[in-house]
């Protein structure tokens, strides 16, 4: 695990002293293939000095649109390359910055906050509770694609937050080169990525639910690439999904309890028509990079310390290929970037944080 300093700006010291509300700002940012210069990515394109600060400044200039607190990002190979391009936004010039395992040999996701990081972990493993099984056989997928990064965050009015950042398994079919492009092989290949991505969304609920369920008054943040859209049934697996009405509400509870909601979705509820988009391929355009959340910030919880206002896509960058002849240039990032902003409310976050602490006394 890479750190970063540990002194912060003075408006995030300074921030309990302020209003009886504070907009917490998260960000979700695919930076695609983040390596230093002259080392190789993929199939042997590297960048030189030149494009690597093009790169840093570009990511730099986004970042400072985005205006988030706390950043998830994913395709990150070097881990002081990710460092060069946050202060280069001016906004996190002494905020902890934080990658799982970045070794430069293959792409990995990281992390950068306004708030105290109170500790990190590197997750490449699956519980065992997650190691499935078909006709008595194990399915031979245990570890995750790329590792997950759990963090736990201090955030504004005594509040602990846990926060992981995902990038799960893509779409690409898993064939080998020479036969990409055969329909047979790729359709298996597809179901390959599929089974990998799927076998990782049961992996993470796992942990999810593990988490919730043993902090129960720690809000839980996902930030993530997580390669399908929302509704998906990978990332329903994550999220989990809305009890059946008619269950007893003790039941109903105890699984709203350990339920993420998706940010875009809440938005998407007071929108006239669903215009979101973080990525576009061969003309399809789709929501693929997810801030989700769990119930403490979701308003219709009558325990939330906090609520979704808004979401953002930054994702005028994008091109539709399919429409232009021109590619995009190589130093940009092939998805938007996303940043959903929640309202904390003090009142409610210090009874929560009391309980919380109350509770651990009586353990003790």
């Amino acid at each position: 695990m890479s750190g970063g300093e540990s002194s912060r700006d003075d408006s995030v010291k300074n921030i309990t002293n302020n209003k009886e509300t504070y907009e917490l700002r998260l960000g979700q940012f695919n930076v695609l293939n983040l390596q230093k210069e002259n080392v190789t990515f993929y199939h042997g394109n590297r960048f030189t000095p030149d494009q690597v600060v093009e790169k840093v400044n570009w990511i730099g200039g986004q970042l400072k649109k985005m205006k988030a607190c706390i950043v998830g990002f994913e395709e990150v190979f070097d881990h002081n390359t990710l460092l060069r391009a946050t202060r280069a936004s001016g906004l996190y010039k002494d905020s902890e910055v934080y990658t799982a395992n970045a070794n430069g040999h293959s792409p990995t996701v990281g992390l950068a906050s306004k708030f105290p990081v109170l500790n990190t972990q590197s997750i490449i493993d699956f519980p065992k509770s997650a190691l499935m099984e078909y006709n008595h056989i194990q399915i031979p997928i245990t570890k995750f694609s790329r590792p997950v990064l759990r963090a736990s965050i201090q955030l504004p009015y005594h509040i602990t937050a846990t926060v992981f950042v995902v990038h799960s398994k893509s779409k690409k079919p898993m064939v080998p080169k020479e036969h990409r492009h055969e329909q047979k092989s790729k359709s298996m290949g597809s179901a390959l990525s599929l089974l990998v991505r799927t076998a990782e969304a049961v992996a993470l609920r796992h942990i999810i639910i593990d988490e919730l369920e043993t902090n129960k008054n720690c809000p839980l943040i996902l930030l993530g690439d997580l390669n399908d859209d929302v509704h998906s049934v990978t990332t329903e697996i994550i999220s989990g999904t809305q009890p059946w009405k008619s269950l007893p509400t003790k039941m109903k509870n105890a699984i709203w309890e350990t339920l993420l909601w998706s940010t875009s979705e809440i938005q998407v509820r007071t929108m006239s028509r669903d215009v979101q988009y973080s990525h576009i391929h061969n003309g399809r355009y789709d929501v693929l990079d997810h801030i989700m959340v769990s119930g403490h910030f979701v308003r219709s919880n009558p325990k939330y310390i906090g609520a979704v206002q808004y979401v953002q896509m930054f994702n005028d960058h994008l091109v539709d290929e399919t429409l232009l002849d021109e590619s995009p240039p190589e130093i940009e990032s092939d998805h938007g970037q996303v940043v959903t902003a929640v309202k904390l409310f003090s009142e409610r976050c210090t009874k929560k944080s009391k309980k919380a602490t109350e509770e651990e006394d009586s353990d003790d």
